[in-house]
């Protein structure tokens, strides 16, 4: 019943927010700059993941994929693939040119692991944080209901799933141009 109701919160997360992709933040090699304005950025398993790092200078961190990563086409139709690596509690969306471009990380109930309610945003966040609680981080959310908690910069969202006023899951990734 847990998976299906986070299935239930990921679909309306999309249909809310909409599908991002990376294409106006490239970073090349000599270039790591990340692309998050805001500082919306992970710690998971004590390792720091931002918009935009490179997804070899942080996967030793991260502890064993679950199953093996795979490449999804885009959900708008428009710009690149991604490369989708999957971790206990933890997906991470890379560009094809190895750069984080999106996250998301879930609580799995009864079943989430240490490492997964030690993770947390730079401003703090965690799973099972109420919404007042992103809201005192994160400021006004530009969407709220009984089930989503979304803030917004000029450049990307933070889309937290909520369950009885906890969140369970979050997904940050850049808004496209």
């Amino acid at each position: 019943m847990k998976k299906i109701f986070l299935c239930v919160i990921l679909c309306i997360i999309f249909l809310l927010v909409g599908c991002g992709s990376n294409d106006s933040k490239k970073n090349d090699a000599d270039n790591t700059e990340s692309s998050a304005t805001g500082g919306i950025g992970l710690t998971y398993n004590s390792t720091s993941i931002t918009l935009g790092d490179s997804f070899d200078n942080i996967k030793s961190g991260l502890g064993e994929e679950i199953r093996p990563s795979e490449e999804i086409a885009p959900c708008d139709g428009e710009g690149g693939n991604h490369i989708e690596h999957y971790y206990n509690g933890l997906l991470i969306g890379t560009d094809m040119s190895g750069n984080v471009a999106y996250y998301m990380i879930q609580s799995d109930g009864d079943d989430t692991t240490d490492v997964v309610r030690e993770a947390s945003t730079d401003k703090g966040l965690k799973l099972g944080d109420s919404a007042d609680r992103a809201k005192e981080l994160y400021g006004e959310p530009y969407n709220e209901s009984d089930y989503v908690i979304a803030f917004s910069d000029d450049t990307t969202v933070l889309t937290c799933g909520l369950n009885e006023d906890k969140t369970i899951m979050y997904f940050y990734f850049t808004i496209k141009d």
